[in-house]
């Protein structure tokens, strides 16, 4: 499980265990973007940072509809004490974002108060 809150804008904050070159895993807050197809979106200055591997160059849409060619790296994330691993793409100095792709068949829970609760979590059987 993944837990947040919500901030005075109404948005939806996560923290997210990336691994760090040196000092193992660190907390990342990372905005939870419905908007965002992607998979997590980072600035180049924290993928410096971070354990990461290079794997190839993409175009992305942003939402005003502007398209980019955006490295993409490989990086691993610690989620309910079990390494995942994520596709991060280098936003430059851009947002921190959790994107829809990240964590695919996941379920996401927003009380959209400030200081509401933010919950993801792997859906329980039925």
């Amino acid at each position: 499980m993944i837990t947040g809150t919500v901030n005075a804008l109404l948005q939806p904050f996560i923290g997210i265990e990336l691994r760090h070159r040196i000092d193992g895993f660190k907390r990342v807050e990372v905005k939870l973007d419905t908007g965002f197809n992607g998979e997590i979106g980072l600035p180049t200055s924290l993928l410096d940072q971070l354990e990461s591997t290079f794997v190839d160059q993409k175009e992305v849409v942003f939402g005003n509809g502007r398209r980019e060619t955006v490295d993409v790296y490989d990086v691993e994330a610690l989620i309910s004490d079990q390494v995942a691993k994520l596709v991060a793409l280098d936003l430059g100095e851009g947002s921190h974002l959790l994107g829809m792709k990240a964590l695919p068949m996941w379920t996401a829970c927003v009380e959209f108060r400030v200081n509401g609760d933010v919950t993801i979590q792997k859906p329980q059987c039925k």
